[in-house]
């Protein structure tokens, strides 16, 4: 099965941003009685529109390992 991820941010009648990803529901490879998403599509983040103060340590890891 497949669906969308779509987070997103919107300022009421300023503006809006909405990362969206399709991803896909597997079986979790070590627990045969879990689900997991797999990501299937994959877009870099603008890293210059990142505002990295705002990031927890693993946010910002989590970006450095996805570029």
């Amino acid at each position: 099965m497949c669906v969308s991820d779509e987070p997103g941010y919107y300022e009421d009648g300023e503006f809006g941003i909405r990362i969206e990803n399709v991803i896909m529901v597997v079986q979790h490879p070590k627990y045969a009685d879990r689900w997991m998403f797999e990501n299937l599509t994959v877009a870099p983040y603008s890293r210059e529109l990142i505002d990295t103060s705002l990031l927890t340590e693993d946010t910002f890891n989590f970006l450095n390992k996805f570029h």
